[in-house]
């Protein structure tokens, strides 16, 4: 059926998508480059152009300095905007050398 053929699609794909991050692992000659040299390789953009660039009023925004801000959920409300995918960012991964330095520092238990 088609669940098996859509199924069978991504694991495939999946599979392909992974054989291709190994061999760039693997080769010599490629650097990945660290999640701080990243970072200051590129130019931040002031928090005020970010929210006129996705069209929502400065009205809306709580500035946290210049690069960082909430915004207020009564946009949705008071705007006649199409419904659009909210994207929640809680937490970084750390890096493999950053897991080893965590260590838990204490156990929780539920009764």
């Amino acid at each position: 059926g088609t669940k098996i053929n859509l199924a069978d699609k991504f694991r495939a794909s999946y599979v392909a998508i992974i054989s291709l991050i190994f061999k760039i692992r693997e080769r010599k000659d490629f650097v990945m480059k660290t999640d701080i040299e990243i970072a200051q390789s590129t130019k931040m953009n002031h928090i005020t152009k970010i929210a006129e660039t996705a069209g929502i009023d400065l009205k809306y925004i709580e500035q946290y300095g210049n690069y960082k801000a909430k915004v207020d959920l009564s946009i949705l409300n008071e705007t006649k905007k199409e419904n659009g995918k909210l994207i929640l960012v809680t937490a970084i991964t750390p890096t493999p050398q950053a897991k080893v330095k965590q260590q838990p520092q204490s156990v929780l238990q539920t009764v």
